[in-house]
């Protein structure tokens, strides 16, 4: 068919490109190990802040010395912008952790005197420092309490041993630990530089513009349907060999993680790929300045890599980067490919693919309706 023709055509001519195929593949490795190493002490908590820290806590019962001990403690523990609330619905509290809008929830049982802790650690360390905390202070309460019934006079002997057994029950909403920054920047810049993709099927169009081949070939035999669909698919086949050797050395060379099965973040990667060249085969269709182009694609995978957290984790945004983030598909494969990693939930995973596809669609049908101005094209 003649759209494998075109497609192997432009793959054949981008794998010779041995300086193009070398920046975008060397270059995202490289950038992983000095941003893996540049950072690694950051996502490995070298230094732990309690700034910022949402918290939640639960009740069962009515309160008692035990409950006001602990409110007491966390009032002074929480502070620098930090909150600290009781709430009444737990399920509605265990749905703003899972999306990752509080650090942890804690259930307080005034009756038993426990305390079960609930976090999500694929982001936060504060909770870790809330886990010590509450550990030794329910098993001290537990141990003074009893002892205060017995024999008074022994507290002091008491305090001054070793703590007893954890009376703290953890509950992780995440199944593995959170990804170290190796981790972190192995799967961020390989969907990051998907993007920067985007110039292959574009730069293609407009050399073969330039050169008076693209006129000739639309009033060959050829469709214009196989054409666009030919050049998209190009482009996808050459990007995918260059993604597909960065994943593969980052698994080999630097151990990341991309989940249990691979393969399924290598699907999500594929679809934002599509995405990608369908975007760029639009492109390619609307400029006649290749110069003009790039431009364009490198401000827009700049800026929506900053909103989808390819640089860094993303924290505190604003009203401005809260809603940048959304218009970011960066952002979309990001969170539904971490998600899918860190924690088995697919809902995100999913949310991201149809995002990939939907606008691979919208910029397909822009390219169609500016490849049917055929004279534009020829004239251009």
């Amino acid at each position: 068919m003649a759209i494998f023709k075109v497609a192997k055509k432009n793959i054949l001519r981008n794998i010779r490109d041995i300086k193009a195929m070398c920046i975008m593949t060397l270059m995202p490795i490289l950038i992983i190990l000095i941003m893996g190493v540049a950072l690694g002490g950051l996502f490995e908590g070298n230094e732990l802040s309690m700034r910022d820290v949402h918290l939640e806590y639960l009740v069962k019962g009515e309160k008692g010395v035990f409950t006001k001990g602990f409110e007491s403690l966390m009032d002074e523990m929480i502070t620098d912008g930090s909150s600290f609330l009781e709430i009444k619905d737990r399920e509605q509290s265990i749905n703003r952790l899972k999306n990752d809008d509080i650090s942890s929830l804690i259930e307080i049982d005034e009756e038993n005197k426990t305390i079960v802790l609930n976090k999500n650690n694929i982001y936060n360390t504060e909770a870790s420092i809330i886990e010590g905390v509450l550990n030794t202070y329910v098993s001290r309460f537990n141990v003074v309490h009893e002892i205060i019934n017995v024999n008074p006079q022994l507290i002091e002997e008491v305090s001054s041993k070793e703590e007893g057994n954890s009376y703290v029950t953890l509950k992780s909403l995440n199944r593995k630990e959170s990804p170290s920054a190796m981790d972190y920047y192995g799967v961020a810049m390989c969907i990051l530089f998907v993007l920067y993709g985007i110039m292959t099927p574009t730069s293609d169009i407009i050399i073969e513009k330039g050169k008076g081949t693209l006129s000739r070939i639309l009033i060959s035999p050829i469709s214009k349907k196989e054409l666009l669909l030919g050049n998209a698919l190009g482009g996808v086949g050459t990007t995918t060999i260059q993604i597909g050797l960065i994943m593969l050395a980052t698994l080999l060379i630097y151990n990341v993680n991309w989940g249990d099965n691979p393969i399924y973040a290598f699907i999500l990667i594929f679809t934002e790929i599509i995405m990608a060249m369908s975007i760029g085969t639009a492109l390619g269709f609307l400029f006649d300045s290749e110069g003009k182009a790039v431009g364009l694609i490198q401000v827009f995978a700049g800026v929506t890599g900053l909103f989808g957290g390819s640089y860094m984790p993303l924290q505190d945004l604003g009203l401005f980067g809260e809603i940048g983030k959304y218009i970011s598909p960066i952002w979309w494969t990001n969170r539904g490919m971490f998600e899918m990693i860190y924690t088995g939930r697919m809902n995100s995973y999913y949310a991201a693919i149809a995002v990939n596809l939907g606008v691979a669609v919208l910029f397909l049908l822009i390219a169609s309706w500016k490849i049917t101005k055929k004279e534009g094209l020829v004239n251009g």
